[in-house]
């Protein structure tokens, strides 16, 4: 209907369907991320230029030209910042960056925080982290060091665990084992200080009769008691402490099941809690300045019951235990505040090392606030008093120095703060697109930080112009590191079902030998860990297979066909999305896990393992039923999270996704092609391997028998390729398969198996109509009544359920097949017509009627009226053929091509079952003329006959005859018309086309069995001639036909 605003010349509104709608949306939350990332880029590039800057003009400039002149504080503060971008600069490669020192994108690590929010609903987590905070705090708590040394201390742990050396600190991203590793070298240094501080302090006891201290016996007391006695019990006191502490240590790293199972117990947890309460209460009071009996005990016991707490399974989710685990960990961080102020600067230590991803930060903070300070003290102080012999641009010079500094250290930290949102651009895209589940936002993950490091790397600039996921997904597949693989593999298979991508990217796939290679090569990744790797890579190959020949990759046809025999290695159905990407298999540039960078709301595939002994824990969050304060608070945090960055849950795997209905369809695909059958060919037992999943391998229903319908139903389309493959290769692959000597018993048992459905009957009826073409299969097929019992059930009967006729398509198929296997066997005729239960001719005659049915109805009662013609002359059939041929001569009238050429070979053939009726239809028929016409326009217009209809001129031919031999004075109306110069024609023109009767695109498979095309232009010509020399009464009124 025209809106008026057409009516009237104005602009014209066109709906957009919702798939576009959603490839627009997703492409313009790809432009916005594209964006947010060359600003960081951006960002971060500026500060390199004006650190490079500060460089060349502190080394060139300050200390090259003034270094005599410079104070001692201006020439160290320019040193250390020297130094700090020097080594920046020497490590300019941003994958090395992004692994350990310095990057944008790795400053923070979202992980820990993360973390903060599931403080309520997963303690055990938090216990061991505080329990080996509290460890590690204990242990440099016992170096005889000042601040400053701690400070140090701090920095080269900080940088230690930066560099991912094997003992390094990253107690929140190393898997159990990596642990299990840090833990053991605490235990060695408490072992080692224990026993160098007891033969210090007995020496001490036994040598100094003053009782003066030693400065190494002051660990957790702050007056030294005289007597010897008093010594020795806080010797053996301190002792006590550190063998709390190796126990704590002991379990965290042996985890032993059997204290695991009594943490577990219910008396266990109550236990637990009991004694966490207690020692949150006596450390917030000693915070508070009262008086509190643990003394130095405090911080081992709590560092003891949190490893235990670590053990404990399941997890106490009672809100009295949740909020004691809470309560616990601020008296803990009291309690390491008040005792010493050292401690205190190790804990923030630790923290950093927690929280900080890389040296980014800390860089750009040392450089903003040397350089604040130091141009501080340069505007307010006279530092350098201007004299006769000084130097004026000393001063300028410093403090351009430290502008560059600060700008760089301002610029650093702007992006790094900037970063922080990019979480939002990249849950945007996950949400607008058809990427879904986790390994939708890893992906998306993975490829901001290559979006990153490309701006980085090319330059702004030039980046923008090539950044987008299509050229992410293709450059990661030529990647050497696995998991680039994994990530552009998952994108290129979200991007293929989007049709406005397709083309194009299949396009450039197959442009590409190197990507093609690697996506084969993927099919070859048999274990258990790269299973959903090689679903991707299936996916996408069958997206790709019709463009690809498997000449350019040699080993393609042997990998394709290993997926057809690994059901067991498949994906599980039901908890794929659980599993997904669960095998320490994770997205990475050149090993760094884009985990530790997740944002908050992000959930990670690898859960940390608790208690068991090491197992895997994998219970869902606990306690959502509670009616407490954290319960409110979880709601309104789920309600925000799903609203806003909730990752779209992954639809479930179907059987079409298992790896032998994969590889059936890839299979499919390239047999489009004629080069790859003939490869097809070739290999060794495929195509017997093929048929033989073609049956059902138990009676019973249930989720096995919806995968092996799957199955069967992807090798029948697979065969049916196959079988209608055009050419010699055609014929030697129909061979090859009519050879199997399973494959027709195994197709007549799914055509006669119950749980069959219209899917599986169709590519199995069609495998039936081409074998229909050969004689020999013609004739064993007819020996299995079964087939052509379901064949005309499913070409003229009724479902069973729905009491309705099957669809077009199989009805069509039926009837192609019926009218293939009538064709030359009278045999196969007479089962068709004899099969109980329907009155065939009636049904057939009805369905000449219809548009959709007609050729095909037509072809398979030609058949049967050239070859049982005794059948069909018995009272109901004739008058059922009676009624048929009216109709048959009405739309011939209309008919063209195929569908003419079966109702012209149709009436000449009931014209010699019922010749009466025939004559009693030609005498009434009131448009003589005009049939005639249209005969003769048909014969002169198919001077060169076309394989889909050749038996066109030979059926127009024989008609003709009929209509003279059982109406003489049609001879008359032909002659007029000119069909002996039609005649003449075709005798002049004989073609080998019209040697068969059936073609397979444009070869012949079917022979004509008549006579040659030559003597029935002579019998034709020869009757007219006849008939018109001697003019009869009938052929004088012929005008007035």
């Amino acid at each position: 209907m025209t809106r008026p605003e057409a009516a009237a010349g104005g602009e014209i509104s066109i709906p957009i369907c919702p798939g576009q709608r959603r490839a627009r949306a997703a492409a313009k939350r790809e432009t916005r991320l594209n964006w947010f990332v060359c600003f960081v880029a951006f960002g971060e590039w500026a500060g390199n230029a004006f650190g490079t800057l500060a460089f060349l003009w502190a080394t060139v400039v300050l200390l090259g030209g003034f270094c005599t002149a410079l104070n001692a504080e201006d020439f160290w503060f320019a040193t250390v910042m020297i130094f700090i971008e020097a080594f920046r600069m020497f490590s300019s490669n941003y994958k090395l960056d992004h692994q350990s020192l310095f990057g944008t994108t790795r400053a923070v690590k979202f992980k820990f925080i993360r973390s903060i929010g599931l403080m309520f609903v997963r303690p055990q987590e938090w216990n061991e982290v505080a329990a080996i905070v509290g460890l590690f705090c204990s242990l440099i708590m016992q170096f005889p060091l000042g601040g400053f040394p701690t400070l140090l201390l701090g920095v080269a742990i900080i940088f230690a665990s930066k560099m991912q050396f094997p003992g390094a600190l990253q107690l929140t991203s190393r898997l159990r084992q990596h642990q299990r590793l840090l833990l053991w070298a605490p235990l060695v240094a408490l072992l080692l200080i224990t026993g160098l501080q007891i033969h210090t302090s007995i020496e001490h006891i036994y040598r100094d009769r003053h009782g003066t201290p030693h400065r190494a016996m002051r660990v957790y007391t702050t007056t030294w008691p005289l007597d010897r006695r008093d010594m020795l019990v806080d010797l053996l006191l301190w002792c006590l402490f550190q063998l709390v502490l190796v126990l704590a240590v002991l379990l965290l790293n042996l985890r032993p099941q059997k204290i695991a199972n009594l943490t577990g117990s219910p008396c266990g947890r109550k236990l637990l809690s009991s004694a966490k309460l207690i020692l949150a209460l006596c450390l917030g009071g000693d915070m508070l300045f009262l008086h509190s009996p643990l003394q130095g005990l405090g911080i081992s016991l709590i560092i003891l019951v949190l490893s235990l707490g670590s053990l404990q399974t399941p997890v106490d989710s009672t809100l009295f235990g949740r909020w004691a685990n809470i309560f616990l960990y601020i008296c803990f961080l009291g309690e390491l505040e008040s005792t010493s102020s050292p401690c205190m600067m190790v804990v923030i230590i630790m923290l950093t090392v927690i929280l900080v991803g890389n040296l980014q930060i800390p860089a750009a903070v040392a450089r903003i606030v040397l350089s604040s300070l130091r141009l501080s003290d340069l505007v307010a102080l006279n530092v350098y008093p201007q004299g006769k012999d000084s130097n004026r641009n000393l001063v300028p010079s410093i403090m351009v120095f430290y502008v560059l500094a600060l700008c760089q250290g301002t610029l650093d930290l702007m992006a790094c703060i900037v970063e922080l949102f990019a979480f939002f651009p990249r849950r945007s895209l996950v949400r607008h697109s058809r990427f879904r589940g986790q390994w939708g936002a890893r992906a998306v993950d993975v490829y901001y930080q290559r979006a990153y490091v490309t701006c980085m790397e090319a330059g702004v600039l030039a980046a923008g112009r090539t950044m987008s996921l299509a050229n992410f997904s293709i450059e990661s597949l030529s990647s050497t590191s696995r998991e680039m693989q994994l990530a552009g593999v998952s994108v290129l298979d979200a991007l293929l079902q989007q049709r406005n991508f397709s083309e194009e990217l299949l396009l450039r796939i197959s442009c590409s030998s190197n990507v093609v290679r690697t996506l084969v090569g993927m099919l070859g990744w048999t274990a258990q860990q790269d299973r959903d790797i090689r679903l991707f890579a299936a996916r996408v190959i069958a997206e790709l297979a019709g463009s690809l020949r498997l000449a350019s990759v040699p080993s393609m046809l042997k990998l394709v066909s290993s997926l057809l025999f690994d059901a067991e290695n498949q994906p599980a159905w039901h908890h794929h999305q659980q599993d997904f990407l669960s095998h320490a298999i994770s997205f990475s540039i050149n090993g760094e896990n884009v985990a530790d960078n997740q944002s908050p709301g992000q959930q990670s595939s690898s859960q940390p393992v608790h208690g068991n002994g090491g197992n895997l824990d994998n219970q869902t969050t606990q306690g959502e039923g509670d009616n407490g304060g954290c319960s409110l608070l979880c709601q309104c945090w789920q309600r925000m999270k799903e609203k806003h960055w909730s990752i779209p849950k992954e639809p479930p795997l179907t059987h079409q996704d298992s790896f032998p209905v994969l590889g059936m369809l890839i299979l499919e695909r390239l047999a489009y092609d004629i080069d790859n059958c003939t490869e097809i060919s070739r290999a060794t037992d495929l195509i017997f391997k093929i048929t033989g999943f073609i049956s059902y391998t138990s009676d019973t229903v249930g989720d096995d028998d919806v995968q092996q319908k799957a199955v069967i139903c992807s090798s029948l389309n697979l065969i049916r390729r196959l079988s209608i493959t055009e050419g010699k290769i055609g014929t030697m692959l129909r061979q090859e398969l009519w050879e199997s000597p399973f494959l027709l018993g195994n197709l007549a048992g799914i055509l006669e198996d119950s749980r069959s459905d219209p899917q599986i009957w169709k590519p199995a009826v069609d495998i039936i109509a081409m074998f229909a073409l050969d004689e020999e299969a013609r004739q064993e097929i007819g020996h299995t009544k079964v087939i052509i019992s379901k064949l005309v059930h499913l070409f003229l009967g009724r479902d069973g359920t729905t009491n309705v006729y099957y669809g077009q398509q199989l009805r069509t198929a039926s009837g192609e097949a019926l009218a293939n296997l009538a064709m030359g066997s009278t045999a196969n005729c007479s089962a068709i017509l004899e099969e109980p239960g329907y009155e065939l001719v009636k049904d057939i005659k009805n369905m000449i009627s219809d548009d959709e049915y007609r050729c095909v109805a037509t072809s398979v009662l030609q058949n049967l009226c050239a070859l049982s013609r005794d059948e069909l002359r018995c009272p109901g059939a004739r008058d059922h053929l009676s009624s048929a041929l009216t109709v048959v001569m009405e739309k011939i009238m209309t008919a063209e091509g195929k569908e003419l050429e079966s109702l012209i070979s149709l009436a000449s053939q009931i014209g010699d079952v019922i010749p009466e009726c025939f004559a009693h239809e030609l005498e009434s028929n009131t448009n003589g003329t005009g049939l005639v016409q249209k005969l003769v326009y048909t014969l002169n217009s198919n001077k060169k006959p076309c394989p889909k209809y050749p038996r066109m001129r030979r059926a127009i031919i024989q008609i003709t005859i009929s209509f003279v031999e059982w109406c003489p004075r049609y001879a008359t109306i032909f002659a007029v018309e000119g069909m002996a110069e039609a005649l003449s024609k075709v005798d002049r023109t004989p073609s080998k086309v019209e040697k068969y009767r059936a073609f397979l695109g444009n070869t012949g498979v079917v022979l004509e069995s008549g006579l040659p095309l030559t003597i029935l232009v002579a019998k034709a010509k020869g009757l007219i001639d006849s008939a018109t020399a001697t003019p009869t009464p009938s052929a004088q009124q012929g005008d007035h036909v």
